[in-house]
């Protein structure tokens, strides 16, 4: 799963050139040296680059060609970030890189309200064994491992409350069981005013 909002620094000879939040594009001359930097944040941390393993946040790019540079980091369960360079000065493309570790699978959460209509920015929490694990605002979606039980849960916000699972489950904590294949979960949540 490809996070956003996690800081990238680009660098030459010591001195800051760009920065920006994932996903980040920078704009290289072709065949200089520079260095880039991704950090990690709060539970998640940086834990290597995934074309080189390196676990060093910091970098030296070198590059003649359009080029995307995938940060992972560990929010317990391992996601990805990523930074793009570019290497001409006269386009720049974003790429953003999706990466699923073998043995992982996804849950992807959406709020919507009574009418069907998706409602956004609603608090959601990723439980196991009782201990959140992680959280982000809706929609959004959380790797998970294969072969384990967690929780989704998903709070009441401004008028609205949460009403039900669009599966018909009436508990505010889903319970998703997942077996030793790789899926994509999608999980709605109704709410009511």
């Amino acid at each position: 799963m490809a996070l956003t909002g996690y800081w990238t620094e680009l660098s030459q000879n010591g001195q800051v050139l760009a920065n920006g939040y994932t996903p980040a594009t920078y704009t290289l001359n072709s065949g200089q040296s520079y260095t880039l930097e991704a950090d990690g944040f709060a539970s998640c941390t940086f834990d290597h680059w995934l074309d080189t393993n390196s676990p060093n946040n910091l970098r030296d790019v070198s590059i003649t060609s359009d080029t995307s540079l995938t940060a992972v980091l560990n929010c317990g369960n391992t996601v990805t970030t990523t930074s793009t360079t570019t290497a001409t000065t006269t386009t720049s493309t974003t790429s953003t890189t999706t990466t699923t570790l073998a043995g992982s699978s996804q849950i992807s959460v959406s709020t919507v309200n009574s009418a069907g209509a998706p409602i956004n920015g609603y608090y959601t929490t990723l439980w196991q064994n009782g201990v959140m694990l992680q959280w982000c605002y809706s929609p959004c979606s959380f790797v998970v491992s294969n072969g384990q039980t967690y929780q989704v849960a998903v709070a009441d916000y401004g008028g609205e409350t949460f009403s039900h699972w669009s599966d018909g489950i009436t508990n505010i904590f889903h319970t998703v069981t997942l077996g030793s294949i790789s899926i994509t979960l999608s999980l709605t949540a109704v709410y009511t005013p």
